[in-house]
């Protein structure tokens, strides 16, 4: 009976069920199956440090590519590091990437958020070697499968290849080769093959020292971290001071250096770890023995910061040691010209023969160690401070040295309720202490809160007193708290700065370093002692705000004469722009890039930048008559240039689509598609001296300039007045202008003399509609921009015309004039800027209602450009400068 009813069951589910149910169990299988296969890959692993060989010059790891990239791609910083000629590549793709969409995909973010291993490596034949093990965890479970993937969908650039027993890939792109194989949950990319095959052995790690893996493996609160060579980092801070160069020589030229960091446009925070070399060579010489005497103790926090006055704007405090260890350390390290052991020498001998005491006596036995250098908020001249360990020696050798006839003291002066007595150095004091760079010949000093406080400003040293007396220490300085959160309390050297005031020695203006920490413009640097190891660590903000900033890589020096107009296309995002250099050879840049090309055209000639759909073009036409259409790499287009018979002028309308040009016959020749015709205009023959154009592509005016001046009215390609021409009575310069308002267009001239005509028509008959005086004299015409009317006078006032009803108002451009000054329109991210340029180097931006624009005016002559060159969505400016370079600015 049982098996009647198993038998009517199968029955019953019939073949749709069977298969439905089969269908079932193979999606079922399948993802049992991918889980199987996703567990693992997860937990098949390899250990980064396996693949990397251990000979590296810098070791950098990171926990989440995207969360350490990503915000670098928006930095200034990043800027500058790809400004270098050799970087223009990596720039392009850089910025690529900074304006990429995907960055802000949920689903790339989490597949970027990867574990990165990358070492850096020095070979003599390629130095800029590395080799990278990126940690793709549970997504290994499809690089895993790319041997057997990629070989079946080709991919441009990268081909599969087997060698040496080992399979693997190659890409190869321009100049560039990279090798990459999936090992586990790790991918391995070199540029070096050499390397590549030393990685792919697995077992690098057994090479690395304990100290190494202490390094790699520790926890930093920063998301990057970077393993170098500790001696050459060292030296690459201190290489403009000879005698801070010379205490890296207590580094260990084997030692590794921990750097972790992190940076944003708003902050900067880095930390080094330098540990120093004990070893017997370094115990046994005694100068570098007497410098490494310093780092024998953990340092301590400098008990001078805590009795600052707020009005403190930059400081220098040392605090390694006493004065005699300070000097002992710093004299062997002084280069030899300055002859600092003669000068100790015959400055204690005098000290003995003058005073009947010694040196010690009278400089170092009451200093205690610690000694700063102060900046006072709106005073120039600094206060050395050095804390008094025996105030009772220090009034007895004061004592003794105003009583000799070598060194004068004057007790006359109350300051703000202080008295300021005010000594007067010996010679052979003042040499010693220019050795330190330091230089008071006639201090005013005073005895505070056991320090004592040196300047040449009385005012500076009252300022001091004051300010602390009135409870205001510099815990309540709003640039001192911004960078002291994460600094270090116990400092051997502390340094808090202001770039406007002072410079700390570890900015060089010509490291990229430098120009990065330079971004930000408040900082505070603590170097700690502890364990045997320096400690460096520097927080710096940024407080620049509201003004264009140079780009880096600019100015570039042309070297060539210039027309001082830089063009863009008129297309959304131009990465173009091009210039003209001695009147005959054409220049364009790729912004993104900053590579530049050039092209030596026939003769002289004049351009004009003209987009042919999302397509860069630049139009040429020089004197001989050639034609010229060149893409954005100044390569010819096919078919140029076009030889034309008739002698032109000029001052052509130029464009991909459609170019107007004056014949010295008085003609009009138009360029469509490299087809040629001609427009008979009712003219008497035009001269390059008194004929002007100007076309935007559907309207334009022709301007024939004389005591009876002509103007001919084009619409859509066609002169609609060619026989019966606009006559102006009055000499202008420059072209009239037309604009297009409620189915009317409107011409627009003003004279020399300020007398402004607008006339109207429907695209037959022309009719005056409006005439008025403008104040001043008027060396530019009008020019158009949104349905209204611009122009300058020579006196530098700017004004928008309504056409309409032919009214309007100017602005005033202070202490300027412009009797050669111009005025154009430019777009920036879709916007229109009213571009003035005036007698001398300075250009002006006007919007539409004229508002200044922030950041202008800027130092260069004639007419700038627009373009983003590094890929942030704000409009950077170009422009030509009157000593000859091209310069650039951020609008952000």
């Amino acid at each position: 009976m049982s098996d009647e009813v198993t038998e009517n069951k199968k029955k019953k589910k019939g073949p749709v069920a069977i298969f439905f149910l089969t269908i079932l169990y193979i999606v079922l299988a399948i993802i049992i199956a991918l889980g199987l296969w996703l567990a693992f890959s997860a937990f098949d692993k390899k250990s980064s440090f396996a693949m990397l060989p251990d000979d590296y010059v810098a070791y950098l790891h990171t926990d989440s590519l995207y969360d350490s990239v990503n915000p670098l791609l928006d930095l200034q910083a990043a800027d500058i590091y790809l400004s270098k000629e050799e970087m223009s590549e990596i720039r392009g793709i850089f910025m690529m990437l900074r304006e990429s969409d995907l960055r802000n995909n949920p689903f790339v973010k989490y597949a970027v958020t990867r574990k990165v291993d990358a070492a850096f490596y020095a070979p003599q034949e390629t130095p800029d070697t590395f080799v990278a093990a990126i940690d793709f965890g549970v997504f290994s479970a499809g690089t895993r499968l790319a041997t057997i993937i990629l070989p079946k969908v080709p991919v441009e650039g990268i081909s599969h290849i087997q060698e040496g027993g080992i399979d693997f890939f190659k890409y190869v792109n321009g100049n560039n080769t990279f090798f990459f194989k999936p090992v586990k949950n790790l991918v391995v990319v070199s540029n070096n093959f050499d390397y590549f095959k030393k990685s792919l052995a697995g077992d690098n790690d057994k090479n690395y020292t304990k100290s190494q893996m202490e390094l790699l493996t520790k926890k930093t609160k920063e998301p990057i971290k970077l393993i170098v060579d500790a001696k050459t980092l060292a030296q690459s801070f201190t290489k403009d001071d000879p005698v801070l160069y010379k205490f890296t020589s207590v580094i260990s030229d084997q030692s590794l250096s921990l750097v972790s960091f992190k940076i944003t446009d708003n902050e900067i925070n880095i930390n080094i770890e330098i540990p120093l070399n004990e070893s017997d060579d370094i115990k046994n010489d005694k100068n570098l023995a007497n410098i490494l005497k310093l780092f024998e103790h953990n340092s301590t926090e400098p008990d001078i910061v805590t009795v600052m006055s707020s009005s403190i704007q930059y400081y220098t405090v040392l605090n390694a040691g006493s004065l005699k260890e300070l000097v002992d350390a710093a004299i062997p390290a002084m280069p030899a010209e300055k002859n600092a052991d003669g000068l100790l020498k015959t400055a204690d001998d005098l000290c003995h023969s003058l005073f009947k005491l010694s040196l010690d006596d009278i400089v170092f036995d009451w200093t205690d160690k610690e000694f700063a250098v102060l900046g006072i908020e709106g005073l120039n001249d600094p206060v050395f401070a050095v804390k008094i360990s025996n105030e009772a020696k220090r009034k007895q050798v004061f004592d003794t040295l105003v009583k000799s006839i070598l060194l004068t003291e004057n007790k006359s002066l109350i300051l703000n309720g202080v008295r300021i007595p005010r000594l007067e150095l010996p010679s052979f004091l003042q040499n010693l202490l220019k050795l330190f760079k330091v230089s008071i010949p006639k201090p005013y000093y005073l005895v505070y809160n056991n320090y004592i406080y040196f300047s040449q400003s009385a005012e500076s040293i009252a300022t001091i007193y004051t300010t602390f007396a009135n409870g205001t220490n510099i815990s309540h300085n709003q640039n001192w708290k911004a960078v002291s959160e994460k600094a270090n309390k116990e400092a051997a050297v502390s340094l808090f700065y202001d770039l406007e005031r002072s410079r700390p020695f570890f900015i060089n203006s010509d490291s990229p370093l430098s120009q990065i920490i330079e971004l930000y413009t408040i900082g505070r640097t603590d170097i700690s002692l502890k364990d045997n190891t320096i400690l460096f660590s520097l927080n710096a903000v940024s407080k620049r705000a509201g003004s264009l900033k140079n780009i880096p890589g600019f100015p570039m020096d042309l070297n060539a004469k210039t027309d001082f107009s830089v063009q863009t296309c008129d297309i959304k995002k131009p990465e173009t722009i091009f210039w003209l250099e001695n009147d005959q050879t054409l220049k364009a840049m790729n912004v993104k890039k900053t590579q530049v090309y050039s092209y030596e055209l026939s003769d002289k000639a004049v351009i004009k930048a003209s987009a042919q759909g999302a397509n860069e073009k630049v139009i040429a036409l020089t004197s001989n008559n050639n034609f010229y259409v060149f893409n954005n790499k100044l390569e010819v287009e096919k078919g140029y240039p076009v030889k034309l018979k008739e002698k032109t002028i000029d001052t052509p309308y130029l464009a991909c689509d459609k170019s107007f040009i004056p014949t010295e016959s008085g003609d009009l020749l138009k360029i469509e598609d490299k087809r040629i015709s001609s427009i008979k205009l009712n003219a008497d023959d035009f001269e390059d001296s008194n004929i002007q154009i100007f076309y935007d592509g559907t309207k334009g005016v022709i301007y024939e300039r004389g005591f009876l001046g002509k103007i001919y009215v084009l619409i859509n390609g066609k002169c609609i007045n060619a026989d019966d021409p606009i006559i102006v009575d009055k000499i202008g310069f420059g072209t009239p202008a037309i604009t297009e308002v409620a189915d009317q267009y409107y011409i627009a001239f003003v004279s020399q003399s300020g007398e402004a005509t607008l006339w109207a028509t429907d695209g037959s008959t022309i009719e005056q509609k409006h005439q008025f005086n403008l104040d001043g004299v008027f060396y530019t015409n009008f020019i158009e921009c949104g349905g209204f009317f611009y122009t300058v006078s020579e006196q530098g006032e700017v004004f928008k015309i309504n056409p309409y009803h032919g009214n309007g108002f100017s602005i005033q451009i202070d202490n300027v004039t412009a009797k050669d000054g111009v005025i154009e329109i430019r777009k920036a991210n879709e916007k229109n800027y009213i571009c003035v340029g005036i007698d001398g180097n300075r250009i002006y931006a006007f919007n539409e209602d004229l508002e200044l624009v922030p950041g202008f005016p800027i130092a260069a002559h004639g007419i700038p450009a627009f373009a983003d060159v590094n890929g942030d969505s704000y409009p950077d400016c170009f422009a030509l400068t009157i000593d000859g370079k091209l310069n650039a600015w951020n609008l952000r």
